[in-house]
């Protein structure tokens, strides 16, 4: 088993993004499933919260706050969701805040 190959990558700007932890949570999990299935697995709101451990109305909530946030676009496909990982880039740095190490 290849350690390095079952692991997904993740944007190095993730913690700077200002997300709360089920906002976190939630783009975590969509960037793993689309890396991991190529984007052809759409998980239904009720998937996402069984997986995330999250009420299917918190999610509905945080995936409507991670597209307003730009950091998704959902795409409507025969009455399912499927997402969009936007690029961090796209993201106004001033949303993103001034995070320096503190020495």
């Amino acid at each position: 088993m290849d350690i390095i190959n079952e692991m997904f990558h993740s944007p190095n700007d993730l913690f700077s993004l200002g997300l709360d932890p089920f906002e976190f949570m939630i783009y975590v999990f969509l960037l793993q499933i689309v890396q991991r299935s190529e984007g052809k697995w759409m998980p239904s709101i009720r998937k996402i919260a069984a997986m995330c451990n999250m009420n299917k109305n918190t999610v509905e909530r945080k995936i409507k706050s991670l597209e307003e946030k730009k950091l998704i676009k959902i795409h409507k496909y025969q009455n399912k969701n499927r997402y969009e990982i936007l690029p961090i880039e796209n993201i106004q740095q001033d949303k993103m805040g001034d995070y320096s190490l503190v020495r």
